[in-house]
């Protein structure tokens, strides 16, 4: 109970824009809660929080510390697990830390279900890697996407493809 009212309060001085007095009823809700999930779920809305303060290096972070939490639950959480290694890997996209977001994004797709998610987690992959000049890995993604559905994000992935392949070669000639 008192670690809802601590994260109620939280969440009402965020929409305030009163963040310093956010993050500190975050913190202590954090600091009284037993569940795993709960913790998690108040470190992304801390995240959250630092984010709309431009401070993603310090979101990440938290971000990072949600993963943590949430894997640390009992039972199944495949969903809150894929959702929260999505968002860190966008956190990652970010802050330019590309091996990073490709590495968020890869674990993302292995806890993702259905094939609309894991085609957009498989096209972030390949952007992730294609960032961080991996291309022969971004290749490797966009094609998954493509030979596996014919949703925006395969049309995407072969538009991607195509670019990738066109560059290629130039610089091979």
């Amino acid at each position: 109970e008192r670690v809802r009212v601590l994260t109620r309060m939280g969440e009402i001085y965020s929409e305030k824009k009163r963040f310093k007095d956010a993050a500190k009823k975050f913190k202590r809700a954090y600091a009284l809660s037993a569940d795993p999930l709960e913790k998690g779920k108040i470190l992304l809305q801390q995240a959250d929080l630092y984010e709309r303060q431009k401070d993603l290096k310090t979101a990440s972070n938290l971000r990072a510390g949600a993963v943590k939490e949430f894997a640390s639950a009992p039972g199944t959480n495949y969903n809150i697990l894929a959702e929260a290694y999505k968002t860190l890997g966008n956190t990652y996209l970010s802050l330019e830390s590309y091996v990073q977001a490709a590495d968020a994004f890869l674990k993302a797709l292995n806890f993702s279900e259905g094939n609309r998610a894991k085609a957009n987690l498989g096209f972030l992959l390949g952007d992730a890697y294609q960032k961080g000049n991996n291309i022969k890995k971004a290749k490797e993604a966009f094609e998954q996407v493509a030979g596996n559905s014919d949703s925006v994000w395969a049309r995407l992935a072969r538009q991607r493809l195509t670019t990738l392949e066109l560059a290629e070669t130039v610089r091979n000639s």
